[in-house]
């Protein structure tokens, strides 16, 4: 996988000093740069899991590849996809072209990457989650049900009163929410309420949690957790929320019964997660988050 992260930063670098090629080669690259990312994301994925299924001693190991798969990944290939756009061109389609892109990549520093990043993340914890092995939990309550709903209540109406804070600092007068098409916007809802809750509390919840629970304390594992769960969103405006929410999932899960060994139920923090990211999207209309 580092073989093919190199071979293509060297080939976005040479294509980068070569200014005048026509538009068919760069069209040609940005599909290629794309598609190689993905083929290593997929190896990356089939690679961890290989390593979870077959040594769980080394569930560490599995974890990180797991996790940059489904997080670095997607900004590496954002970042490399910005890095040939900005290049410049003489052809005059190719340099609208490039503007247009890098409008809709990049259409604000708050908003870095969005709702692009955000998409792809989700298409990788997708088939993380599809991917990652079934185990034997606990059935959920209609108790730890609603507690995950008020939970994530909770939590989304906290950071839309973070939020809403921040708007009302200087400098961020005249900031607004990020403007998306109908079809857009509705696979964002689609991705942030059901499908990134479900897969990333498999990995969180459930792999992370108890790789991280077999190496210390639990209350280290606990800030630990939910510390690599804010830093991996990779937007400081939403660290403190996101680390808030992954503190709060925790407490959900593990505070569940566990007899005869068996893992606690996911639905709940899947709820709150849910609730708590649909609240956020709301939000995302008339603040800039």
């Amino acid at each position: 996988m580092l073989l093919f992260i190199l071979l293509s930063l060297v080939a976005l670098r040479l294509l980068t000093r070569w200014q005048w090629l026509p538009v068919g080669v760069w069209a040609t690259a940005l599909l290629l740069l794309a598609a190689i990312f993905l083929v290593i994301g997929l190896g990356g994925l089939l690679s961890g899991l290989n390593i979870l299924a077959r040594r769980p001693q080394s569930a560490t190991l599995s974890l990180l590849i797991l996790l940059g798969t489904s997080y670095l990944l997607p900004v590496l290939l954002l970042i490399g996809l910005v890095l040939l756009l900005r290049q410049p061109t003489e052809n005059l389609f190719m340099r609208q072209t490039q503007q247009a892109l890098l409008q809709k990549i990049l259409p604000a520093p708050l908003f870095f990457g969005q709702p692009w990043l955000f998409l792809w993340q989700s298409l990788f914890l997708a088939g993380l989650g599809l991917a990652l092995p079934r185990q034997q939990a606990l059935p959920a309550t209609l108790g730890d049900c609603l507690n995950g709903l008020l939970l994530g209540l909770g939590v989304g109406l906290a950071g839309l009163f973070f939020y809403s804070w921040l708007s009302t600092l200087p400098g961020w007068d005249g900031l607004s929410g990020l403007s998306l098409s109908a079809p857009i916007g509705l696979l964002q809802v689609l991705c942030a309420v059901l499908i990134l809750p479900w897969a990333s509390e498999r990995i969180f919840r459930g792999v992370l949690w108890q790789t991280l629970r077999a190496r210390m304390s639990e209350r280290s594992a606990l800030w630990l957790g939910a510390a690599l769960y804010a830093i991996v969103q990779f937007r400081p405006l939403v660290w403190l929320p996101a680390f808030a929410l992954g503190l709060a999932l925790t407490l959900l899960t593990v505070h569940q019964s566990e007899p005869d060994n068996k893992q606690p139920s996911l639905l709940p923090a899947t709820l709150a997660h849910g609730v708590a990211n649909l609240i956020f999207l709301i939000a995302s209309v008339y603040l800039p988050i």
